[in-house]
């Protein structure tokens, strides 16, 4: 029976019990509070008109203000657990005294009215008491699951109500004052409740206060509604509704008075429509709620009421009888204390802890009266004042439940911004733990460094900046020319020259005359890469050069002169210089390899001779001239660099130089099987650098590659694109293809983890960890390739709170999904990625999607000890062995041999398994 309704209410281990208390508390609530109202409507009315009614309401906002105030105040110094029994307590009390004086004191009239504003104190505080302890006891997704439940103790004590208050009105020796009596015991009752429920919270959550912020009160309560708009739409939509639905209930209790004349009549009256609109609310609330909420989301649950009081008000409108009434307020109550409650409720739980019971408490109680307040102003204004029927104020309340159609469409929305918030707030949380905190840029610091009375510290700082990009342009290196070390000075001026800073010019004319025969070389080659000089004319003037400034300054000043009879001259003594070897030639090759990439496009042969040099640096400085001459037909030679660790960097960046030219190898290179797979790996990558469009469709076109790695450098390679070139087009059909595949895939891995996932003694198998690898990596697939198809939203966060350990944060992940992707999609990828839904109902939805009938574990188990794929083979002995299938052991018998290491382990494991279960 209880595994039957935890599959029928969706109900997780250690949902029910939780579920159980909470119905059973809010039940007695709701009981004693319908009960209240009853009485207190029929005791009023036998007194005084119906045009007197909204002055009490406006007298009940007033004085929930001055209760609110006390009971924060009150609530900031002791324990939530306390507050509440506490409360409970004295509502008993005040009760008892209330019955005394109806019973034995009914001339004294003034108690009316008094009992009239208690009620309404009773129910703003008595109920939302239950919700904020739920709140307390359960996340975003459990409260989805057992808000349900919880909300039909509700409603089952607005039945129980109905038939208590229709009975004892009309039974002789009691009447309507027995109802105040039965009010007492149940308060009574509740207090004992909140005791059992309490424990639930666990020790350590039992020793905290209700409330971090302690020091808040009332108005500080308040202030942080009005700080917030995500508080401010909550509270706007409470206050509309408060508005429309006591204009309903005005309108249903005046046209009720009309009709029923005697008080006990018109108790039973009220009992009678509270039992029977109590008992479709239930049906409502069990057996639709949990769904449409599952299956809708929020935004739709929070229309359905003012949609209701909207249509009905055009039905009062028109006709004005009883029927009308019944319909107004029966459409209002059915669905606000069932499915509308509900959703409400989940509007709190993005919140944060700290904030939540004080925001709640102001909005529930304050705010929710103030709607009261108001309405009841305006009633009085119409009714008491203007003299409009109850039929004729209809026109003022379709006004009204426009605005609270408006406002619960601004509160979904923000509700979404809200869950966004929290979980890149746990985010960043986690972030600032790993990160390193640095008071200054590395460039700052490797500078103060450049200060250092140790020419040794100072030409390690001088590496480290030539090792970063952009380093040689700080400011600190142009003092260092005169540095008196000639080192320094030659090594600052390398890095100024590599950076091209033109600032130092007339620094380095004077640094021809150098004593260091290094410098002055140093400042020729400078020269003649940034100020085009006859570097004969230079040398005839100075003296003490080496050969390879001199040959290098000739080269430049003959390919940069625009002579096209000195280009063979300079292609000779580049010939030259590619050709020496040792110390000197390694200089004058990468001398080489820097100057054609500065010079005209006129040196291939020199270029292609330096792309097959065998030093590093040399190579190195070859493939970023390659890159900056955009030579396309280096681009084989660069590809083939790619998948060499060493010149991977360089070689990329010279392919995205060349752009759209190199697409078609690119392209070739990634659909190609035979390739390298480390070249395969780095294609995606270039391509999204490139960042055109038809980059990007040679992206999409490799979306459903078998290789798993391949694939998630692919979608990774998508992401940057788009975020570099948003406005770059992305084929969506195409992306929620490959969405569908990577969700299939993920359905596969679920059902090898249910049969393939533990070894007999419970520990993980070798098999079950590299399958928890591949479910990880696969669901980060699936969160890349909804970043792309909802450009717009923060996927990264959603896909950091579900992986993440903290179950609010997961949950909170969920609830974000469910709000943000649409139909189908959000019906079979939220239930696909919960973890805390059973394997089975995770799987039924895409199955059922893709009409593929689930295999049971011994067909699944067979399924893959026959496959040819070496990895899905391991993970069907894995099953035979840990499903005790016998009639499968002559496949684990084949594998003992197996090469696979991990497939002849699990083998070897299941082997034992199956003699294990023989004996």
């Amino acid at each position: 029976m209880t595994n039957a309704l935890s599959r029928a209410f969706n109900l997780q281990p250690g949902d029910g019990r939780r579920a159980g208390l909470l119905f059973t508390y809010l039940l007695l609530i709701i009981t004693c509070y319908q009960l209240g109202k009853t009485a207190r409507d029929a005791l009023f009315l036998s007194v005084f008109k119906a045009s007197k009614l909204p002055y009490a309401d406006m007298a009940i906002a007033i004085s929930v203000g001055f209760v609110i105030a006390i009971y924060v105040t009150i609530g900031r110094k002791v324990q939530l657990r306390d507050l509440l029994v506490g409360c409970l307590l004295l509502f008993a009390v005040v009760q008892s005294g209330f019955w005394y004086l109806a019973k034995f004191r009914p001339a004294l009239t003034w108690q009316y009215p008094a009992f009239y504003i208690w009620v309404g104190i009773l129910g703003v505080l008595a109920p939302t008491q239950v919700w904020t302890l739920a709140n307390y006891l359960l996340t975003t997704r459990e409260a989805k699951r057992v808000f349900g439940i919880v909300g039909a103790g509700g409603i089952s004590g607005w039945i129980f109500s109905g038939l208590l208050a229709d009975k004892l009105a009309t039974t002789r020796g009691f009447g309507t004052e027995s109802l105040l009596l039965a009010m007492s015991i149940l308060l009574v009752l509740c207090a004992g409740l909140v005791f059992v429920l309490w424990r639930e919270r666990g020790r350590a959550a039992a020793a905290a206060p209700h409330s971090a912020p302690s020091s808040k009160g009332l108005r500080e309560s308040l202030g942080m509604v009005f700080s917030s708009p995500y508080l401010m739409s909550i509270a706007l939509l409470i206050t509309l509704a408060s508005l429309a639905t006591c204009f309903a209930g005005w309108q249903f209790k005046a046209i009720a008075k009309a009709a029923y004349a005697d008080k006990n009549a018109l108790t039973a009256f009220f009992g009678r429509f509270n039992f029977w609109a109590g008992v479709a609310c239930l049906v409502l609330q069990l057996l639709l709620t949990s769904r449409f909420l599952r299956r809708f989301g929020l935004g739709p649950a929070l229309l359905i009421v003012p949609l209701a009081v909207f249509s009905s008000e055009i039905a009062v409108l028109a006709v004005g009888t009883l029927g009308a009434a019944i319909l107004l307020k029966g459409g209002d109550s059915v669905v606000r204390y069932s499915l509308d409650k509900s959703s409400v409720e989940l509007l709190y739980l993005p919140i944060a802890p700290d904030v939540k019971l004080q925001a709640k408490s102001a909005i529930d109680t304050v705010i929710w009266r103030l709607g009261d307040g108001l309405a009841g102003l305006t009633l009085a204004i119409f009714t008491d004042k203007l003299q409009w029927s109850a039929q004729r104020v209809s026109l003022v309340n379709l006004v009204f439940a426009g605005g609270w159609i408006a406002a619960a469409l601004a509160a979904r929305r923000r509700y979404g911004d809200t869950l966004l918030q929290s979980i890149r707030q746990r985010r960043l949380d986690a972030e600032k733990q790993l990160a390193p905190v640095l008071d200054k840029s590395t460039a700052d610091i490797l500078a103060t460094q450049l200060s250092s009375a140790d020419p040794k510290q100072v030409l390690y700082a001088l590496d480290m900046f030539g090792a970063s990009a952009g380093g040689g342009s700080h400011p600190a290196l142009r003092d260092l020319l005169s540095h008196q070390v000639p080192a320094v000075r030659r090594r600052a001026l390398e890095l100024l020259d590599q950076s091209g800073d033109l600032w130092v010019l007339p620094k380095v004319e004077e640094m021809l005359k150098d004593p260091d025969a290094d410098v002055r070389s140093a400042a020729l080659l400078f020269l003649a890469h940034h100020a085009p000089l006859d570097p004969l004319t230079r040398i005839q003037e100075l003296d003490g050069f080496q050969d390879v400034s001199v040959m290098s300054g000739i080269v430049a000043f003959l390919a940069q002169s625009g002579d096209a009879d000195k280009i063979p001259e300079a292609r000779l003594l580049l010939d030259r210089m590619i050709a020496e070897r040792g110390e000197e030639g390694r200089r004058a090759r990468l001398e080489a390899a820097s100057l054609i990439g500065a010079s005209p496009d006129e040196f291939e042969e020199q270029l292609d001779a330096l792309l097959a040099d065998d030093d590093v640096e040399v190579l190195r400085a070859a493939i970023k001239a390659a890159g900056r001459l955009r030579k396309r037909r280096a681009a084989p030679r660069l590809m083939q660099l790619v998948n060499d660790p060493r010149f991977r960097e360089e070689a990329a960046d010279a392919l995205v130089a060349m752009g759209d030219r190199v697409l078609g190898a690119l392209r070739d290179q990634l659909v190609d099987a035979d390739t390298p797979a480390g070249a395969r790996l780095e294609v995606p990558g270039i391509l999204a650098r490139i960042g055109t469009p038809d980059a990007a469709a040679a992206l999409v076109g490799n979306l459903l590659e078998s290789d798993p790695e391949l694939r998630f450098r692919t979608i990774c390679a998508l992401n940057d694109l788009h975020k570099a070139r948003p406005q770059t087009p992305i084929d969506t059909a195409r992306l929620r293809a490959a969405l569908g595949f990577e969700m299939m895939l993920h359905t596969r891995t679920n059902q090898i983890l249910s049969v393939a996932g533990r070894s007999a003694d419970g520990t993980a198998t070798e098999v079950a960890r590299r399958l928890e690898a591949a479910r990880d990596r696969e669901i980060e697939r699936i969160f890349r390739l909804l970043s792309l198809l909802y450009p717009g939203t923060d996927f990264r966060s959603a896909h950091y709170g579900l992986r993440s350990g903290d179950t609010t944060a997961r949950d909170h992940a969920l609830e974000f999904l469910e709000i943000n992707l649409d139909g189908e999609l959000r019906r079979s990828l939220v239930a696909l990625l919960d973890p805390t839904v059973p394997v089975t109902d995770r799987l039924a939805p895409i199955l059922k999607r893709t009409h593929v009938a689930p295999p049971n574990a011994d067909e699944l188990a067979a399924a893959l000890v026959e496959s040819e794929d070496v990895w899905l083979k391991a993970c069907g002995v894995t099953a035979v062995g840990v499903l005790r299938i016998t009639s499968l052991s002559v496949h684990v018998e084949a594998c003992l041999d197996a090469e696979d290491d991990v497939l002849r382990e699990a083998a070897r494991v299941a082997k034992k398994q199956l003699a294990d279960a023989g004996r």
